[in-house]
């Protein structure tokens, strides 16, 4: 298993456990990555509260080289997705999007390009005015 580093959108969360999440993540180098995120849900887990909805983050994550979960084990916030609290319209559109990308893509199926325009979508969301 190799360790990788790379930035995210956080398109998923699933609780798994009493303090784990499995997340879907679009990732800038690898494409969609599922994993799992272990002390994700603790108060002072190793992940700090970045893994929320739309959020762009930086993660290191081990890649398994099987079909099964990568382990996620740090992820830094560099962008929270906050739409939700001043328009529900935007918060749909910023779900779209995670949709869109969650449906459209495969797994391990890099694209750089539509990262980088999902990214800027999210971040022209977040920052339009009514």
């Amino acid at each position: 298993m190799a360790s990788e580093k790379t930035r995210a959108i956080v398109l998923r969360l699933v609780e798994f456990s009493e303090t784990s999440l499995i997340t879907t993540l679009f990732t800038e180098d690898f494409g969609k990555v599922g994993a799992l995120a272990k002390g994700a849900r603790r108060p002072k887990g190793p992940f700090e509260g970045a893994l929320d909805l739309l959020a762009l983050i930086r993660i290191v994550f081990l890649h398994k080289s099987s079909e099964s979960l990568d382990l996620l084990t740090e992820a830094k916030l560099e962008r929270r997705f906050r739409s939700a609290e001043r328009d529900l319209p935007r918060l749909y559109a910023g779900y779209y999007v995670a949709e869109l990308l969650n449906e459209l893509t495969e797994p391990g199926d890099p694209h750089r390009e539509l990262f980088r325009a999902a990214d800027a979508t999210l971040a022209e969301i977040g920052r339009a005015h009514v």
